[in-house]
């Protein structure tokens, strides 16, 4: 069970999480209409409604998560030279990376 709950989105683990808290309060609202005597019945019916209703929404709330892969605007990282490679290759572009940056600082 605990191994399901890990592989959960945060979404996913929040909405339980909060569906939860709302079956606590419904059991515990529901306890204390039950010990005021008053209506014993109908208070039943209508926290089990309510209890039911809430369980609901937090399902369709936690599986409604948008499960596709999310677009990003960072580029991907895949290096294909190994770094001696690239860092002969940057050294011997170092110059003249610098003689480009210089000259467009002199033209100002």
């Amino acid at each position: 069970m605990l191994n399901v709950i890990k592989d959960m989105k945060i979404g996913k683990r929040l909405s339980l999480g909060f569906g939860l808290v709302l079956v606590l309060l419904a059991v515990e609202a529901m306890t204390g209409f039950v010990g005021m005597k008053q209506n014993v019945k109908k208070c039943r019916w209508t926290l089990l409604l309510i209890l039911v209703a809430a369980f609901i929404v937090t399902l369709a709330t936690a599986f409604a998560q948008d499960t596709g892969k999310k677009t990003s605007s960072y580029a991907p990282v895949d290096i294909k030279e190994d770094f001696a490679t690239m860092m002969a290759r940057m050294k011997a572009a170092k110059p003249e990376v610098e003689k480009k940056h210089m000259d467009l600082l002199n033209e100002l």
